[in-house]
């Protein structure tokens, strides 16, 4: 007779393995932003606590974005404007989504400013076939589903996809 786990087992190891996940990735965001804020102390020197504390409240993909990003910096405003820069494409994406659809639900808004740079242009280049929030929202659904299956990939490196 198979080994058959009840409903509540099942319940129990999806949440054990939903709140594993959710931890290391919070982990794994704390040592980037740890290891980009003394990247940039070692570069330019003791930031100052509101540009600290606007890297600190990045989400992973823009964290990531700067990683990269960071390495092309020549002095202390290129960060900021590297900052500014983003702020600015964030508010005119969330804008320009905004006269098209309405007003947008702030889970939305959060769903979109997680999203890493590559994935914000192909979100522009896509919103002109969106005709409803719906549109949107699958969108996001459909990035979300594949980042999270990148992520189980990295967790459980002999997995098949």
């Amino acid at each position: 007779m198979p080994d058959v786990m009840s409903w509540e087992q099942q319940a129990y190891t999806r949440g054990l393995r939903a709140g594993w996940e959710e931890g290391w990735q919070a982990g794994q965001h704390e040592g980037m932003t740890q290891v980009v804020l003394r990247q940039l102390t070692f570069r330019f020197g003791k930031l100052d606590q509101e540009t600290r504390e606007e890297i600190e409240d990045l989400a992973p993909a823009p964290l990531a974005d700067l990683a990269e990003a960071l390495q092309c910096f020549a002095e202390p405003g290129d960060l900021r404007l590297w900052l500014n820069k983003r702020i600015i494409l964030m508010g005119l994406l969330q804008g320009s989504l905004r006269r098209q659809l309405g007003k947008l639900e702030p889970e939305t808004e959060a769903e979109i400013d997680r999203l890493p740079m590559a994935q914000r242009h192909k979100l522009r280049a896509a919103m002109a076939a969106f005709t409803a929030q719906q549109d949107l929202k699958q969108w996001l659904r459909r990035r979300l589903r594949v980042r999270k299956r990148a992520t189980a990939a990295r967790l459980e490196p002999g997995r098949t996809q």
